[in-house]
């Protein structure tokens, strides 16, 4: 009871941030886009000073990185008004593949086990990358020895006993869709605030916080749920349970 509790609290909390999130990440939009605008001017003038133009790229690539983050709360807060569309898990999986190895060192490898067979979802394709990109960088980021990554899928069905475990989920059929490390693992306490925005355990500068928050947001949208496994110095597993 206290979980299924935690977990309405955080649902209802990321509700009320996306919120904030979406109104902040507009203004902030609105604020940048002159400020990128003009240094781009800025740095097209034939006669800058080698000291001015390293500024005004340094100004640039600043900029660049806000809106990369305004852009990740847009995720966040977005509520989509496109349709969704129906979706072959396996094939979304097994052609963004050879993009994920390139987020990855030489000392890192992908595995995939893919089993939903013919068995489609409906939502959107977009989604489904933003998923695997987020955890996979995150499996990246807790694996610094290397090893591999386990991308899988799975067709399941829930019953109502299973899904009184968390807030939110009901029974019927689903795509798994599952990430799994040989990192560093987490404790307790980090996995209670794993879905929290900007909460993040990486070095100031390799993460925004927003990666998982995302995803929670994207997986519950579709009336799904993530479930995490993870125990210090086992490793982490990640599920997305996408409704059929």
């Amino acid at each position: 009871m206290q979980r299924l509790e935690r977990e309405r609290e955080l649902t209802q909390r990321l509700e009320a941030l996306g919120r904030l999130a979406g109104g902040v990440a507009h203004d902030l939009n609105n604020l940048l886009t002159p400020v990128m605008g003009h240094t781009e001017l800025i740095r097209l003038e034939p006669e800058l000073s080698p000291t001015v133009r390293e500024s005004s790229e340094q100004i640039a690539a600043a900029a660049q990185r806000a809106a990369d983050l305004v852009q990740q709360l847009l995720t966040f807060a977005r509520r989509d008004t496109d349709k969704p569309t129906e979706l072959d898990l396996d094939s979304v999986v097994r052609d963004f593949a050879p993009l994920l190895q390139k987020l990855l060192p030489g000392n890192i490898g992908i595995k995939l086990q893919l089993h939903c067979g013919d068995r489609k979802m409906r939502g959107y394709r977009l989604h489904i990358e933003q998923i695997l990109m987020n955890l996979v960088v995150n499996a990246r980021d807790a694996m610094p020895d290397g090893g591999t990554i386990r991308i899988e899928t799975k067709a399941v069905e829930l019953d109502a006993a299973q899904c009184s475990e968390h807030a939110g989920l009901t029974p019927g059929r689903y795509l798994r869709l599952a990430v799994a490390d040989e990192g560093v693992g987490m404790t307790p306490e980090v996995q209670a605030r794993l879905f929290e925005p900007f909460f993040t355990t990486k070095a100031v500068g390799r993460g925004t916080g927003l990666g998982l928050a995302t995803i929670h947001g994207i997986v519950q949208r579709a009336g799904g749920h993530v479930l995490v496994q993870s125990e210090p110095g086992r490793g982490s597993t990640f599920e997305a349970l996408l409704p059929v």
